[in-house]
Protein backbone atom coordinates (compact mmCIF):
# COMPACT_ATOMS: atom_id res chain seq x y z
CA UNK A 1 0.00 0.00 0.00
CA UNK A 2 1.70 3.28 -1.36
CA UNK A 3 0.80 6.60 -0.39
CA UNK A 4 1.44 9.64 -2.68
CA UNK A 5 1.29 11.54 -0.12
CA UNK A 6 0.47 12.39 3.54
CA UNK A 7 -2.79 13.82 3.10
CA UNK A 8 -3.57 14.68 6.64
CA UNK A 9 -0.94 13.97 9.30
CA UNK A 10 -1.36 11.38 12.39
CA UNK A 11 -1.03 14.08 14.52
CA UNK A 12 -3.94 16.47 13.14
CA UNK A 13 -6.68 17.32 15.15
CA UNK A 14 -9.21 15.78 12.55
CA UNK A 15 -7.60 12.42 12.82
CA UNK A 16 -6.94 12.68 17.06
CA UNK A 17 -10.27 14.24 17.92
CA UNK A 18 -12.29 11.53 15.89
CA UNK A 19 -13.74 8.85 18.14
CA UNK A 20 -14.29 7.02 14.88
CA UNK A 21 -10.71 5.55 14.67
CA UNK A 22 -10.92 2.10 16.31
CA UNK A 23 -14.28 0.93 14.18
CA UNK A 24 -14.12 -2.05 12.26
CA UNK A 25 -16.21 -0.45 9.14
CA UNK A 26 -14.21 2.43 7.74
CA UNK A 27 -12.25 3.76 10.69
CA UNK A 28 -11.57 7.45 10.63
CA UNK A 29 -7.52 6.54 11.66
CA UNK A 30 -4.24 7.82 9.72
CA UNK A 31 -4.41 5.09 7.10
CA UNK A 32 -7.73 4.38 6.29
CA UNK A 33 -8.27 7.96 5.84
CA UNK A 34 -5.13 8.69 3.95
CA UNK A 35 -5.97 5.97 1.57
CA UNK A 36 -9.47 7.19 1.19
CA UNK A 37 -7.94 10.65 0.21
CA UNK A 38 -6.22 9.51 -2.46
CA UNK A 39 -8.77 7.12 -4.18
CA UNK A 40 -11.20 9.15 -3.54
CA UNK A 41 -10.01 12.83 -3.99
CA UNK A 42 -6.38 13.14 -5.39
CA UNK A 43 -7.36 10.57 -8.03
CA UNK A 44 -9.78 12.72 -9.17
CA UNK A 45 -8.33 15.67 -8.90
CA UNK A 46 -9.18 17.26 -12.16
CA UNK A 47 -13.03 17.73 -9.94
CA UNK A 48 -11.26 19.23 -6.89
CA UNK A 49 -8.54 21.49 -7.91
CA UNK A 50 -10.01 24.75 -8.45
CA UNK A 51 -13.48 23.70 -7.86
CA UNK A 52 -16.28 24.22 -5.85
CA UNK A 53 -17.15 21.80 -3.85
CA UNK A 54 -20.27 20.20 -2.25
CA UNK A 55 -19.94 18.00 1.32
CA UNK A 56 -22.83 16.18 1.72
CA UNK A 57 -23.03 14.56 5.29
CA UNK A 58 -20.05 16.07 5.96
CA UNK A 59 -19.54 14.88 9.71
CA UNK A 60 -16.89 17.36 11.29
CA UNK A 61 -15.29 18.31 7.54
CA UNK A 62 -12.18 15.50 7.22
CA UNK A 63 -12.85 15.40 3.62
CA UNK A 64 -13.54 19.24 3.25
CA UNK A 65 -10.79 19.91 4.77
CA UNK A 66 -8.76 17.75 2.67
CA UNK A 67 -10.32 18.81 -0.68
CA UNK A 68 -8.57 22.22 0.48
CA UNK A 69 -5.37 20.85 0.94
CA UNK A 70 -5.88 19.44 -2.72
CA UNK A 71 -6.53 22.90 -3.96
CA UNK A 72 -9.93 23.11 -3.91
CA UNK A 73 -11.31 26.88 -4.57
CA UNK A 74 -14.56 26.42 -1.44
CA UNK A 75 -15.89 24.04 0.14
CA UNK A 76 -19.48 23.50 1.74
CA UNK A 77 -20.35 21.07 4.32
CA UNK A 78 -23.82 20.12 4.87
CA UNK A 79 -24.65 17.81 8.17
CA UNK A 80 -28.04 17.29 10.13
CA UNK A 81 -25.88 17.31 13.12
CA UNK A 82 -25.49 20.49 15.18
CA UNK A 83 -22.90 19.07 17.09
CA UNK A 84 -20.92 18.06 14.35
CA UNK A 85 -21.36 21.16 12.40
CA UNK A 86 -20.27 23.12 15.51
CA UNK A 87 -17.00 20.75 16.11
CA UNK A 88 -16.20 21.19 12.13
CA UNK A 89 -16.28 25.16 12.51
CA UNK A 90 -13.63 24.71 15.74
CA UNK A 91 -11.61 22.19 13.74
CA UNK A 92 -11.54 24.72 10.52
CA UNK A 93 -10.58 27.58 12.63
CA UNK A 94 -7.78 25.63 15.05
CA UNK A 95 -6.55 24.51 11.36
CA UNK A 96 -6.43 28.31 10.69
CA UNK A 97 -8.23 27.79 7.67
CA UNK A 98 -9.37 31.09 5.80
CA UNK A 99 -12.61 31.76 6.27
CA UNK A 100 -13.74 32.32 2.63
CA UNK A 101 -12.28 28.93 1.16
CA UNK A 102 -15.10 27.42 3.45
CA UNK A 103 -18.48 27.19 5.14
CA UNK A 104 -20.65 24.94 7.04
CA UNK A 105 -24.60 24.16 7.37
CA UNK A 106 -27.09 22.74 9.68
CA UNK A 107 -29.50 20.73 7.67
CA UNK A 108 -31.22 17.80 6.14
CA UNK A 109 -29.42 17.01 3.18
CA UNK A 110 -32.43 16.36 1.49
CA UNK A 111 -34.39 19.59 2.12
CA UNK A 112 -31.00 21.41 1.35
CA UNK A 113 -30.29 19.75 -2.11
CA UNK A 114 -34.49 20.46 -2.74
CA UNK A 115 -33.95 24.12 -2.64
CA UNK A 116 -30.54 24.37 -4.47
CA UNK A 117 -30.12 26.27 -7.67
CA UNK A 118 -28.99 23.97 -10.73
CA UNK A 119 -25.17 23.51 -10.98
CA UNK A 120 -24.51 25.36 -7.72
CA UNK A 121 -20.92 22.82 -7.19
CA UNK A 122 -18.65 21.85 -9.52
CA UNK A 123 -18.29 18.56 -7.34
CA UNK A 124 -20.65 17.14 -5.18
CA UNK A 125 -19.06 14.46 -2.33
CA UNK A 126 -21.24 11.68 -0.98
CA UNK A 127 -19.28 9.75 1.51
CA UNK A 128 -21.39 7.42 3.68
CA UNK A 129 -24.28 8.63 2.86
CA UNK A 130 -26.31 6.97 0.67
CA UNK A 131 -27.41 4.41 2.32
CA UNK A 132 -29.04 6.40 4.75
CA UNK A 133 -31.52 8.19 2.32
CA UNK A 134 -34.23 5.94 1.98
CA UNK A 135 -34.82 7.08 -1.60
CA UNK A 136 -31.88 6.62 -3.69
CA UNK A 137 -32.97 7.32 -6.76
CA UNK A 138 -34.89 10.61 -5.65
CA UNK A 139 -31.45 11.98 -3.88
CA UNK A 140 -29.50 11.15 -6.75
CA UNK A 141 -31.45 13.24 -9.27
CA UNK A 142 -31.13 16.12 -6.74
CA UNK A 143 -27.63 15.57 -6.89
CA UNK A 144 -27.46 15.63 -11.19
CA UNK A 145 -29.51 19.06 -10.52
CA UNK A 146 -26.72 20.61 -7.68
CA UNK A 147 -23.92 19.46 -9.84
CA UNK A 148 -22.55 20.74 -13.06
CA UNK A 149 -18.99 18.66 -13.04
CA UNK A 150 -18.93 15.55 -11.26
CA UNK A 151 -20.26 13.34 -8.27
CA UNK A 152 -18.16 10.83 -6.02
CA UNK A 153 -19.63 8.62 -4.06
CA UNK A 154 -18.56 6.40 -1.35
CA UNK A 155 -21.64 3.71 -0.07
CA UNK A 156 -22.34 0.08 1.02
CA UNK A 157 -24.19 -1.95 -1.17
CA UNK A 158 -26.86 -4.71 -0.61
CA UNK A 159 -24.29 -6.92 0.85
CA UNK A 160 -23.87 -4.35 4.13
CA UNK A 161 -27.36 -5.13 4.81
CA UNK A 162 -26.83 -9.07 5.16
CA UNK A 163 -23.80 -8.62 7.21
CA UNK A 164 -24.44 -5.73 10.11
CA UNK A 165 -26.26 -7.23 13.32
CA UNK A 166 -25.43 -9.73 15.35
CA UNK A 167 -27.66 -12.40 13.55
CA UNK A 168 -26.11 -11.91 10.59
CA UNK A 169 -25.16 -15.45 10.10
CA UNK A 170 -28.23 -17.17 11.37
CA UNK A 171 -30.68 -14.75 8.90
CA UNK A 172 -28.21 -15.10 5.98
CA UNK A 173 -28.35 -19.18 5.60
CA UNK A 174 -31.13 -18.59 3.52
CA UNK A 175 -29.80 -16.26 0.86
CA UNK A 176 -28.02 -17.20 -1.99
CA UNK A 177 -25.53 -15.05 -4.23
CA UNK A 178 -27.76 -14.86 -7.55
CA UNK A 179 -29.91 -12.46 -6.08
CA UNK A 180 -26.84 -9.94 -5.91
CA UNK A 181 -26.93 -9.89 -9.57
CA UNK A 182 -30.07 -8.45 -9.93
CA UNK A 183 -31.53 -5.06 -9.68
CA UNK A 184 -32.84 -5.09 -6.07
CA UNK A 185 -32.67 -2.66 -3.05
CA UNK A 186 -32.07 -4.46 0.29
CA UNK A 187 -34.01 -2.75 3.50
CA UNK A 188 -33.32 -3.06 7.03
CA UNK A 189 -34.24 -1.18 10.11
CA UNK A 190 -31.51 0.65 12.43
CA UNK A 191 -31.97 3.06 15.25
CA UNK A 192 -31.59 6.26 13.97
CA UNK A 193 -29.83 7.28 17.34
CA UNK A 194 -26.06 6.58 16.36
CA UNK A 195 -22.47 6.55 18.63
CA UNK A 196 -21.86 10.32 17.30
CA UNK A 197 -24.93 11.44 15.40
CA UNK A 198 -28.33 10.94 14.42
CA UNK A 199 -30.10 9.92 11.30
CA UNK A 200 -32.90 11.92 9.91
CA UNK A 201 -36.18 10.96 8.21
CA UNK A 202 -36.76 8.62 11.07
CA UNK A 203 -39.83 7.50 12.82
CA UNK A 204 -41.06 5.38 15.93
CA UNK A 205 -41.14 1.93 16.08
CA UNK A 206 -40.75 -0.78 19.03
CA UNK A 207 -40.73 2.29 21.41
CA UNK A 208 -37.43 3.84 19.82
CA UNK A 209 -37.02 5.52 16.51
CA UNK A 210 -35.96 4.01 13.78
CA UNK A 211 -34.29 4.62 10.44
CA UNK A 212 -34.25 2.51 6.93
CA UNK A 213 -30.65 1.49 5.60
CA UNK A 214 -30.95 1.22 2.39
CA UNK A 215 -28.34 -0.36 0.48
CA UNK A 216 -28.61 -1.08 -3.37
CA UNK A 217 -27.17 -3.79 -5.09
CA UNK A 218 -24.31 -2.85 -7.54
CA UNK A 219 -26.81 -4.03 -10.76
CA UNK A 220 -29.16 -1.67 -9.03
CA UNK A 221 -26.48 1.52 -8.45
CA UNK A 222 -25.85 1.48 -11.98
CA UNK A 223 -28.45 1.41 -13.48
CA UNK A 224 -29.80 4.28 -11.14
CA UNK A 225 -27.02 5.96 -12.96
CA UNK A 226 -27.77 4.78 -16.40
CA UNK A 227 -31.12 6.18 -16.38
CA UNK A 228 -30.41 9.24 -15.16
CA UNK A 229 -27.82 9.88 -18.15
CA UNK A 230 -24.97 9.87 -15.81
CA UNK A 231 -21.49 8.62 -17.13
CA UNK A 232 -19.61 6.68 -14.86
CA UNK A 233 -16.91 4.12 -13.44
CA UNK A 234 -16.11 2.76 -10.78
CA UNK A 235 -12.68 3.75 -8.64
CA UNK A 236 -10.30 0.93 -8.16
CA UNK A 237 -9.21 -0.09 -4.73
CA UNK A 238 -7.29 -2.92 -5.99
CA UNK A 239 -4.12 -1.52 -5.06
CA UNK A 240 -4.76 -1.25 -1.63
CA UNK A 241 -6.58 -4.16 -0.45
CA UNK A 242 -5.65 -6.51 2.07
CA UNK A 243 -6.72 -9.57 1.59
CA UNK A 244 -8.15 -9.76 -2.02
CA UNK A 245 -9.63 -13.02 -2.03
CA UNK A 246 -12.19 -12.72 0.93
CA UNK A 247 -16.24 -12.90 0.34
CA UNK A 248 -18.75 -11.01 1.65
CA UNK A 249 -19.46 -14.22 4.09
CA UNK A 250 -16.68 -14.07 5.89
CA UNK A 251 -17.84 -10.37 7.14
CA UNK A 252 -21.03 -11.63 8.86
CA UNK A 253 -19.78 -13.28 11.79
CA UNK A 254 -18.06 -11.40 14.87
CA UNK A 255 -15.03 -12.55 14.73
CA UNK A 256 -14.95 -12.29 11.03
CA UNK A 257 -15.18 -8.57 11.64
CA UNK A 258 -12.68 -8.63 14.63
CA UNK A 259 -10.00 -10.48 12.15
CA UNK A 260 -10.66 -7.86 8.71
CA UNK A 261 -8.86 -5.41 7.39
CA UNK A 262 -11.07 -2.18 6.45
CA UNK A 263 -10.23 -2.76 2.78
CA UNK A 264 -12.14 -6.20 3.30
CA UNK A 265 -15.44 -3.85 2.42
CA UNK A 266 -13.96 -2.99 -0.93
CA UNK A 267 -12.69 -6.14 -1.78
CA UNK A 268 -15.95 -7.88 -1.12
CA UNK A 269 -17.98 -5.37 -2.94
CA UNK A 270 -19.79 -4.61 0.12
CA UNK A 271 -18.59 -1.14 -0.44
CA UNK A 272 -17.62 0.85 -3.53
CA UNK A 273 -16.76 4.09 -4.63
CA UNK A 274 -18.04 5.70 -8.32
CA UNK A 275 -17.51 8.44 -9.92
CA UNK A 276 -20.08 10.20 -11.83
CA UNK A 277 -19.80 12.37 -14.73
CA UNK A 278 -22.63 14.94 -16.34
Amino acid sequence: MKLKNGYIPENSIFITKDPRKNRWAIPFHYEAVNVRAQTLLDENIEHIKGKRILDLGCHFGTFSYIALQLGAEFVLGVDSSADLIKQAKEMFTASSVPEDKYGFIIQDVIKYLENLSEKSFDTILCFGLLYYIPDNYHFLKLLKKAAKDAIIIDTFTAYYSLIQGKDAVEANSIIKDDIFKLPVMMHSLTQAKKKYYSLPGSFKGQNKKLSFLSCPTIPLLELYFKSLGFKFRQLDWSQYLKNPQKNWQDLTSSQGKIDSHWTDLYSTDVRVSYLLNL
